[in-house]
């Protein structure tokens, strides 16, 4: 489904992702912002699930949770938790740029 304005230089098309072309005619880019969020998340219960399977903790300071309906194991202990988000925090706007 395409929308056209009234500006002759200003094009939108309306599509799933919402892409937008500027009056130069330029695609820009979709919003990175849901990627981030689902990439950060993932990372997140990954690293967790890494610290219980190798256990680097004791396994009852992990807790079952579900993540996308798989039963994964999560760290109850805060500073490990904000460890493990901290270090998210740095690395996925890394990664995402």
């Amino acid at each position: 489904k395409t929308t056209t304005s009234s500006s002759p230089n200003t094009t939108m098309m309306q599509t799933s992702q919402m892409q937008t072309t500027s009056p130069n005619n330029a695609l820009q880019p979709p919003n990175n912002n849901r990627m981030t969020t689902i990439l950060g998340t993932s990372l997140e219960i990954i690293i967790h699930e890494l610290l219980y399977c190798r256990r680097i903790y004791p396994t009852e300071s992990f807790t079952l949770q579900r993540y996308c309906g798989v039963q994964c194991h999560a760290s109850r202990v805060p500073g490990v938790c904000e460890y493990v988000a901290e270090t998210l925090s740095v690395a996925i706007p890394a990664l995402c740029c």
